[in-house]
């Protein structure tokens, strides 16, 4: 069966995932993962609110911010912690933060038809085609023996955190590659850190998780990877940067955000994935991340991003369809080409060249 995650891989995203849903880890999850301090304001003329939640996916943030990329732009950024993405929403729609990343669940879809103008700017995380950190896993006994292909996934309980995800739809188009729906399977709703006790104890034959509980099961032996995701919904678009209606209407100041953030995400991808400037990156995600351990970030698995900003635009209209589809949109579909704002990425692309 693949095993294209290391197994002491410990890549925490809110990644599209744990950003809006997922509780967050509990005390003693693991010995590296604990509470970082809320960054303070850097120098700058503007101020900038800015919501994280602690997690990788905010990397471009944490970087921009440590590095000087905002005070070069004239911006002040504040970054305020979250528990969740979810709470991230009210303040945003309100004007009370000016940015922050979210996942492009049925629930942000339904905060935007519901008057809620927030904006889809650039790219946050996707999934990784061949290496994904999140992954579809099953039972040990299971694998290789009783499940070897996707259609042996029948009358299998199975596991996703939340209805109306992204892996919910990850698990429907897992299901589809062996000839199945999601009617197929007893489909249960399980919390990321609650998959590894249902699965040891055997209440669960297979689910859908991610780092760090990826890492915790391999290493327990309480599961054993199927398929990653990457398998089958490759570049899957997790999570997004989101801009307040207010803030993207402050367009001078929205596009320096931009510039600033673009050279963020790149130094992430030149660190773990060209390993430019490497242990200067790792520095910084470990103050300012739950992922404090250094010594971690040796063998993690990260998501991907696009260096030059872009979101998936494919990959939100097929969610966004399959969520109508599927009867979780409590109004009227989102316009994508009202959603999805390019402007502030095509303006940063002008100032510091495509790659």
């Amino acid at each position: 069966m693949p095993r294209s995650v290391p197994r002491l891989g410990l890549w925490l995203l809110g990644w599209g995932l744990l950003l809006s849903l997922a509780p967050a880890a509990p005390p003693g999850l693991d010995a590296a993962v604990g509470a970082a301090p809320v960054a303070a304001a850097q120098g700058g003329t503007t101020p900038v609110r800015v919501g994280t939640l602690g997690i990788i996916a905010d990397a471009p943030v944490y970087i921009a911010a440590d590095r000087g990329y905002f005070a070069e732009q004239g911006l002040a950024p504040t970054l305020e912690r979250f528990d969740t993405g979810a709470q991230m929403v009210a303040p945003m729609a309100a004007g009370q933060l000016d940015a922050g990343a979210g996942t492009p669940a049925a629930s942000l879809f339904n905060a935007i038809g519901r008057d809620l103008p927030l904006r889809i700017v650039a790219d946050n995380a996707r999934v990784a085609p061949g290496r994904s950190h999140i992954v579809l896993v099953a039972r040990p006994d299971l694998v290789g023996s009783s499940l070897r292909d996707y259609a042996d996934l029948r009358g299998l309980r199975v596991a996703v955190n939340a209805r109306g995800t992204g892996t919910e739809i990850q698990l429907d188009r897992a299901l589809a590659r062996g000839g199945l729906t999601l009617a197929d399977v007893d489909l249960q709703e399980v919390p990321f850190p609650d998959m590894l006790p249902a699965l040891a104890n055997r209440s669960l034959d297979a689910g859908i998780t991610l780092e760090p509980f990826l890492a915790l099961g391999l290493a327990r032996g309480v599961f054993e990877v199927f398929h990653p995701v990457g398998d089958f919904y490759p570049d899957q678009q997790i999570a997004v940067l989101l801009y307040s209606p207010q803030f993207a209407a402050q367009t001078d100041a929205a596009n320096r955000f931009m510039v600033a953030y673009l050279r963020g995400l790149r130094d992430f991808a030149d660190a773990f994935y060209r390993d430019v400037n490497r242990e200067q990156i790792v520095d910084i995600l470990a103050r300012n991340t739950v992922v404090q351990d250094r010594s971690l970030y040796a063998t993690m698995v990260p998501h991907q991003v696009d260096r030059n900003g872009q979101v998936n635009r494919e990959s939100l209209a097929a969610d966004l369809d399959w969520y109508a589809a599927h009867g979780y949109l409590t109004g009227e579909k989102p316009d994508l080409n009202t959603v999805i704002d390019m402007r502030f990425v095509d303006y940063a692309l002008g100032q510091l060249g495509r790659q």
